[in-house]
């Protein structure tokens, strides 16, 4: 009966709303909203933005398994912190980029960024072994596979937070020019 398999399976379930609930937009949300704006700022044709794009993402998912593992050895604050300056040097590299090769070290630290915020790719090639335990694996990890559900949530809120501080960081700084 699925009422008793909801109920032998909570967790998993709960688990999975949970980390699709704050998982975030990702890329394609930002490229399908800003992308025809940069291609005007830059005078770029949707084949060399995508160019542009493509080099950054192969860029990024080259340098991915070095910044992988720092995860593997560092602490998860020591982690946030870089996360959240890497972040904060990205938005505003994309803010202020007004030549080619800034949007391309823009977009190249947005990829990497993200792939901090991007489960599913993730977990689904490498179950979060080979240098890839990003916050939100660990928390998967700590809650479901450890059963350690107070470290599962703490990191949670160290994801929660870095999310904050961004969107913080973006209404005030980065939306305050827009109003023009």
């Amino acid at each position: 009966d699925m009422l008793s398999f909801y109920r032998e399976n909570a967790r998993w379930l709960v688990g999975g709303f949970l980390l699709a609930f704050f998982c975030g937009f990702g890329q394609t949300f930002f490229i399908s909203r800003w992308g025809s704006e940069i291609r005007e700022a830059f005078d770029l044709t949707h084949g060399g933005f995508g160019f542009v794009y493509m080099i950054a993402t192969l860029a990024s998912a080259a340098v991915l398994p070095f910044v992988g593992r720092l995860v593997d050895v560092v602490s998860v604050s020591a982690t946030s912190v870089l996360v959240i300056i890497m972040l904060a040097v990205a938005t505003v590299t994309m803010s202020q980029a007004q030549t080619l090769p800034m949007l391309f070290a823009a977009i190249f630290l947005l990829r990497l960024i993200w792939t901090f915020n991007k489960f599913d790719d993730i977990f689904l090639l490498t179950s979060g072994g080979f240098g890839t335990k990003v916050l939100p694996i660990l928390t998967v990890e700590f809650s479901f596979r450890l059963g350690d559900f107070g470290k599962g949530a703490a990191t949670g809120m160290i994801l929660l937070a870095i999310l904050v501080v961004f969107l913080i960081f973006y209404v005030r700084i980065v939306m305050s020019g827009s109003e023009d």
